[in-house]
């Protein structure tokens, strides 16, 4: 590798393509490489972020011309380019490192980087860690290229007034101080840094999230600047009968774009889903998507501006519903006209609502009877799996209604039951929602016997979410998947609910028969779709029943339903894209143990297997009392003789339900015809027999 200092008048003209190159100016110092496999072919290496070839040499632009050339200032003395033993950078934006530092040895990160790289004095890059960016200056006086053996060292350089920082101007939600935070970093560098920085980002999020409000807050900070706010609903409805007006970015100032609901760009048409595709050439659905394509127009329009002007930063907001659908040249990382970076906001933990619930619970100064705010928000926060800023403040707002109205404090009680009746506004996309944890169900109360399956599901689950630092300091990975299997009857769905409503955590319940679609690859797009909410939703739990319907086992021939497959093998997909450490937990229910196909038993997918098995004579006792409770019985009823083999050895959890159920009418039926005393008698039980034979 050859490197000449600009000292001589020697010049070259490069014949190149500006739009691969961007923000050509006269004086940039450039790197001219010539590729090893082509003796004619040159390229221009702008910063230091691009990767070298075998052979390259340095100067300066002297001239652009007319016909697409540039006319470089090349030196002729040489000097060869070394590999750094160490290389020194000082990082310009402190905050980003202090975050980026939380996650991963942010030296060795850089290092992968920056491999093969030429750096000179003073030259700065741009390195994106996870998803955090970092501007780092190079300071060593030496020039010579990154390898894995270079020693990379940081420093950091005091930092400018806050007020300077967007990032600072901008207030930290709970639960969107991560997106906050990536955004706040990309403005700050396009501020600092405009050529380098990122020109667009999209930021995804559920319905009722923050998405509105955060842009709120962006032109609120940035209104010392050229901000022009655009909503796409708007555009739609203007852009009917007439084009839409480009805007003009002045080149001397930064301008910032913030373009609210792009998921209206979101038309039929561009949906997987083929029974939405039917009605796209209907009268009034063609007039709507012709209008949604002018807007999509516009858009695609202006980031490309924004890619070519260099000094304009487009902020995008989506609804998370609606982004699968988006067209691909949309959201598309490589694509001139895409968004190249998305942002997205994730599910509230239970840690995060009890603090959105405390402060709107001051806001709106709700005060419950005998309980401070703190512990009302504690109480809340564990009935509101799932529910979004906007619904834990309508939640609130509820709890003040009913205290005016009832004219006295509300109870806790009273609370929790007015919290689990606010709708959500944002639910899952696929058949099933997000289920409400309670602690009305425990193991005794909800169901009898099965001690052996209570304690290894409190193994399986509950240990991994309750105790978690244990668990890692024995080095033992928890439960990916788990399978309840047994005769139709025997209380698997009631066990899982049970299990459920305990794990104090986002849960999705869905029959695998409901992820059936008759359309071509719906039903794939369906079980993806889970999974990802799922992963976003974490810690979560997604309880699939009827498990056979989307796993049956593979004819080895290969002779089996193509549609069978496809389904099984995007399900085992998704299965190997699961962790125990990333908080999601898959636990199915099947009567067809043997229709299962034994890919998706194998340890690291549904690897623990528990058989709910007919119950015993001690367990069907103990159901018997669980049934009976609360059912006014006879002195003489015996439910352990009951239990016996001879009159319900056969019985399973649901036919020991409907003997119960049958002895209380048949008690009612007397009592009608009789007006005898209110109890439940011997007799009663016995009629269900004499019925069933």
């Amino acid at each position: 590798m050859k490197l000449v200092e600009v000292t001589h008048d020697v010049t070259t003209v490069l014949h190149i393509n500006p739009d691969e190159i961007p923000n050509l100016k006269d004086g940039n110092p450039v790197t001219l490489i010539q590729q090893p496999e082509s003796r004619i072919s040159m390229r221009l290496c702008f910063d230091a972020s691009m990767p070298l070839g075998k052979c390259g040499i340095s100067g300066k632009i002297l001239h652009l011309m007319k016909d697409d050339s540039v006319k470089l200032h090349i030196p002729k003395e040489e000097e060869e380019i070394i590999a750094l033993s160490t290389a020194e950078f000082t990082v310009e934006n402190i905050n980003e490192l202090n975050e980026a530092l939380g996650f991963l040895h942010v030296p060795g990160a850089i290092s992968r980087k920056l491999r093969k790289i030429v750096l000179h004095h003073q030259s700065t890059v741009i390195v994106r860690v996870l998803t955090h960016v970092l501007v780092l200056k190079f300071c060593g006086d030496t020039t010579g290229f990154v390898d894995h053996n270079t020693n990379i060292s940081l420093k950091l350089k005091a930092t400018k007034q806050a007020e300077s920082c967007i990032s600072s101007q901008l207030p930290l939600h709970v639960g969107l101080e991560t997106t906050i935070r990536s955004l706040g970093s990309i403005i700050d560098n396009k501020i600092s840094f405009n050529a380098a920085a990122p020109c667009a980002c999209l930021v995804v999020g559920p319905h009722g999230c923050g998405k509105t409000m955060l842009l709120n807050d962006i032109s609120t900070a940035l209104q010392h600047h050229n901000i022009r706010i655009f909503n796409c609903g708007r555009l739609v409805l203007e852009s009917e009968g007439r084009d839409l007006t480009m805007p003009i970015f002045s080149s001397n100032s930064l301008e910032v774009v913030l373009i609210d609901s792009i998921e209206v760009l979101a038309s039929p048409t561009n949906s997987t889903d083929s029974s939405e595709n039917r009605f796209a050439e209907s009268g009034d659905t063609k007039i709507i998507n012709e209008s949604i394509a002018k807007a999509l127009t516009w858009v695609y329009g202006v980031i490309e501006k924004a890619r070519a002007v260099n000094n304009v930063l487009i902020l995008g907001f989506c609804a998370e519903e609606s982004f699968k659908h988006l067209p691909s040249k949309l959201v598309k990382r490589t694509s001139t006209c895409g968004f190249p970076y998305v942002t997205e906001i994730y599910a509230a933990t239970l840690q995060e609502r009890q603090r959105i619930l405390f402060e709107f619970l001051t806001h709106f100064k709700v005060e419950i009877h005998l309980h401070e705010t703190t512990m009302v928000a504690e109480s809340l926060s564990n009935f509101t799996a799932g529910y979004v800023g906007s619904d834990l403040k309508r939640v609130c707002r509820n709890l003040l209604v009913h205290s005016k109205l009832l004219k006295r404090r509300l109870t806790i009680d009273e609370a929790i039951e007015h919290a689990k009746g606010t709708r959500q506004a944002a639910s899952l996309d696929v058949a099933g929602n997000v289920s409400l944890p309670s602690e009305e169900w425990d193991w005794d109360s909800t169901i009898g016997g099965y001690s052996h399956v209570k304690r290894r599901l409190d193994q399986l689950v509950r240990w991994q979410w309750l105790y978690p630092d244990a668990t890692k300091r024995l080095g033992v990975d928890g439960a990916c998947g788990i399978l309840l299997h047994g005769p139709s009857g025997c209380g698997k769905t009631l066990i899982a609910n049970t299990l459920l409503r305990q794990a104090r955590c986002h849960t999705v319940t869905v029959k695998a028969s409901e992820l059936l679609s008759q359309y071509f690859g719906e039903s794939e797009r369906l079980i993806r779709l889970l999974f990802t909410r799922a992963r976003k939703a974490a810690p979560c739990i997604i309880f699939i029943d009827e498990l056979d319907a989307i796993a049956t086992r593979r004819d080895l021939e290969g002779s089996g339903n193509a549609f069978e497959t496809r389904l099984l093998a995007a399900f085992l997909n998704e299965m190997d894209g699961i962790a125990a450490s990333q908080g999601v937990l898959v636990l199915a229910a099947t009567n067809r143990y043997d229709s299962i196909d034994s890919a998706l038993l194998r340890p690291g997918r549904l690897g623990a297997s528990i058989l709910i098995d007919t119950p015993d004579e001690m367990t069907r006792f103990q159901i018997l009392g669980v049934c009976t409770r609360g059912m006014p019985l006879d002195p003489k009823v015996n439910l352990k003789c009951l239990a016996e083999d001879r009159y319900t050895g056969t019985f399973s959890c649901a036919m020991l339900k409907s003997l119960c159920m049958e002895a209380g009418m048949n008690s009612a039926r007397r009592i009608i015809a009789t007006n005898s005393s209110v109890q439940i008698q011997w007799d009663d039980f016995m009629s269900y027999f004499k019925n069933d034979i």
